[in-house]
């Protein structure tokens, strides 16, 4: 019985006395293959922020062209967009004037496509009297056009209109609504 002992403590006393051989064979299997100091040197940093009530301008040439109030306003890690919830935004027409207001609960500002995207009940109102209404709604700044691909009710005194998909071009005041389209004359 007292054999039997000597002989299990011999393997871990083997074992400490050769890692000389294998202690840096293994060393080498186990450490890193690749430099991550310089993805780290490479990659912009992280830097994100969150606000409360906040009114954003923009002006493009001196003029006027959106101001976006929103109840809180956070920004996303890598490219600076901006993640809103509450947004009501006032876009403006060349003299200056509110030519119309959108409204929604959660909104995401593109900053280098220049597309504001609003979503869960959003409402335009345009100062001719025009009403939109959609779950989903995209404000395309340089191009100057309101869209949505989801159900769309626009409607004005005595007219509503329904459809699935709809653009809305804010220069020429034209509108295309797409799907089967439903009118209501009243």
């Amino acid at each position: 019985m007292l054999e039997s002992r000597n002989t299990v403590w011999l393997l871990p006393l083997v074992f400490i006395m050769a890692s000389p051989l294998w202690w840096t064979p293994v060393t080498k299997f186990l450490t890193p293959r690749y430099d991550f100091s310089s993805l780290d040197q490479a990659m912009p940093p992280a830097s994100t922020f969150l606000m409360k009530d906040v009114f954003l301008t923009r002006f493009t040439d001196g003029k006027k062209e959106l101001i976006i109030k929103a109840e809180r306003v956070r920004s996303e890690k890598v490219d600076g967009d901006l993640r809103m919830d509450k947004v009501e935004a006032s876009f403006f027409d060349d003299n200056n004037q509110v030519e119309g207001r959108i409204r929604g609960e959660k909104g995401f500002y593109e900053q280098k496509k220049e597309i504001l995207t609003l979503e869960n009940q959003v409402f335009v109102f345009l100062k001719n009297g025009w009403t939109m209404e959609s779950e989903s709604l995209r404000y395309l700044l340089k191009k100057q056009k309101v869209e949505t691909e989801a159900a769309v009710l626009i409607s004005s005194d005595g007219i509503q209109v329904r459809g699935m998909g709809m653009k809305y071009d804010l220069a020429s005041g034209a509108f295309q609504v797409g799907g089967r389209v439903v009118c209501d004359l009243r």
